[in-house]
C-alpha cells in the first residue's frame, strides 16, 4: 500500500513540475479554453432541448386541430391533361418506359360531371409518378379511337356502329412504350360479370352494338326503369375496381402493332 502511495506522490510531482514549466499566460489560456468549451456544450444542450420541446408542442397542437369538428385537411389537386393532337406525342407516342396514360372519353355536355367523378376516383393513384391522367373529346377524336380498335380486332371494327354517345365513359389505360392498352367500359363490366370472365371477342362485349345514334343517346341519358340502361352518373361506378385490377396486372391487355401516327380529326 505504501508503494502505491509513494507512486502517486511521484506522479503528482511530475504533473506539478510539468504545469509550472509553462508561464502564467499559457495556463490561463488553457483554463479559459476549457471553460468556453464547457459553456458552449451546455448552451448547445439547452438549445437542442428547447427545439425538441417546441416541435412536441406543435405536433400536439396539430393533433388537437385535426380532432376538432369541422376541420378540413389540405385538399389535393388532380391534374388532368387533355389528349389531343398537340399532346399526343408526349402522352402516347413518346411516353416514357413504365408510364401509363389513363384517358377518359367524354363529350362537351358530359364533361363537367364525368371529369369531377373521374378525378375523385383516380385521386389515390396520383401519388405514383408512373400514372398520367387525361381526357379526350369524342366530338373530335372518335376516328382515332376507331383506328385503335382496328389495331385490336381488325376489320370487324369497321362494321361497328360507333358513335360518341356509346363511347362516353370509356377509359383506356395506354402504355405507349410497350404498345398495349386496357379498356374500361361500363357495358364491358356488366358483360364480364354476366359471362363470368368469358370474352366473346366481338364489338358488343367491348361496349358496342348495332344501335343507332338515337338509341345510344336514349340508353345513356333517359331516366327509365330499364335495368339495362346506363345513366351518365353510373358510367364510372366500376372504374375503381377496374383500376385495382389494372394495378394488379389481371386485366386483359390489347396489343397494337403501331399506334396511329397522329390524331388529326
Amino acid at each position: 500500500m505504501l508503494r502505491i502511495y509513494m507512486r502517486l506522490l511521484d506522479w503528482a510531482d511530475v504533473v506539478y513540475h510539468f504545469i509550472m514549466s509553462y508561464d502564467t499566460v499559457t495556463l490561463l489560456s488553457v483554463a479559459f479554453s476549457i471553460i468556453i468549451i464547457i459553456i458552449i456544450s451546455f448552451f448547445t444542450r439547452l438549445v437542442t432541448k428547447f427545439d425538441e420541446e417546441t416541435k412536441r408542442q406543435q405536433q400536439h397542437q396539430q393533433q388537437q386541430q385535426w380532432g376538432q369538428e369541422g376541420y378540413q385537411p389540405r385538399e389535393v389537386t388532380v391534374y388532368l391533361k387533355e389528349l389531343r393532337a398537340e399532346s399526343y406525342q408526349d402522352l402516347v407516342l413518346r411516353s416514357p418506359r413504365g408510364h401509363v396514360t389513363v384517358v377518359l372519353f367524354l363529350t362537351e355536355d358530359t364533361r363537367q360531371k364525368l371529369l369531377q367523378r373521374f378525378a375523385d376516383i383516380v385521386l389515390p393513384y396520383t401519388r405514383s409518378k408512373y400514372f398520367v391522367f387525361a381526357f379526350l373529346r369524342l366530338e373530335e377524336y372518335l376516328p382515332w379511337y376507331r383506328l385503335i380498335l382496328e389495331e385490336t380486332i381488325g376489320q370487324q371494327a369497321r362494321s361497328l356502329e360507333m358513335n360518341s354517345r356509346n363511347c362516353i365513359g370509356t377509359v383506356l389505360a395506354i402504355n405507349g412504350f410497350r404498345k398495349y392498352y386496357c379498356m374500361y367500359h361500363a357495358r364491358t363490366v356488366r358483360a364480364f360479370e354476366k359471362m363470368n370472365g368469358q370474352n366473346g371477342g366481338n364489338g358488343e362485349f367491348m361496349g358496342f352494338d348495332s344501335e343507332s345514334e338515337s338509341d345510344a343517346e336514349d340508353s345513356v341519358s333517359d331516366e327509365t326503369e330499364d335495368p339495362g340502361v346506363l345513366f351518365e352518373k353510373d358510367l364510372l361506378d366500376g372504374l375503381p375496381n377496374w383500376l385495382d385490377r389494372f394495378v394488379e396486372g389481371t386485366l386483359q391487355r390489347f396489343k397494337v402493332d403501331n399506334w396511329p401516327p397522329d390524331m388529326e380529326p
